[in-house]
């Protein structure tokens, strides 16, 4: 049986210590992400970058978490509030464009990647953006 909360785990593991010379895996993420459309890259116009990679990293976890424990916690409420209708209005579409484009950087910062791996990622975080999706009307 495959453990993918092990894989992604790893994988995890693997791509935040991974970097080349210019560039790490969460810089290579939003390198991709920002690049799927312009409207996405508006999204981030006035964002300071350092502090939205603490953020995305944070989000990881609770995320991973959020799989594990089928809780939420405070942090995943505040975070669907902020990115809900009523406030940021980030459109439920986009999360899956933010999951592609995780996948993409993934593939090229884990030395390891096969399907698999893209598979546990795609596990594990699948429950964070499904609530999200949900409560992006319902705040």
């Amino acid at each position: 049986m495959m453990d993918y909360l092990e894989l992604f785990n790893a994988s995890y593991s693997r791509v935040l210590e991974f970097s080349d010379e210019k560039k790490n895996f969460l810089d290579r993420f939003y390198e991709i992400f920002l690049a799927k459309s312009e409207a996405i890259a508006d999204l981030f116009d006035r964002t300071h970058m350092s502090a939205q990679k603490t953020m995305l990293q944070d989000s990881l976890f609770y995320m991973r978490d959020f799989y594990l424990h089928r809780t939420t916690n405070e942090y995943m409420q505040r975070i669907a509030e902020v990115h809900s209708k009523s406030k940021k209005n980030i459109a439920p579409e986009l999360y899956d464009i933010w999951l592609d484009s995780l996948v993409e950087a993934v593939r090229e910062y884990d030395p390891q990647f096969n399907g698999d791996i893209e598979l546990s990622w795609r596990i594990a975080l699948s429950p964070g953006i499904t609530y999200m999706k949900f409560m992006y009307d319902n705040l």
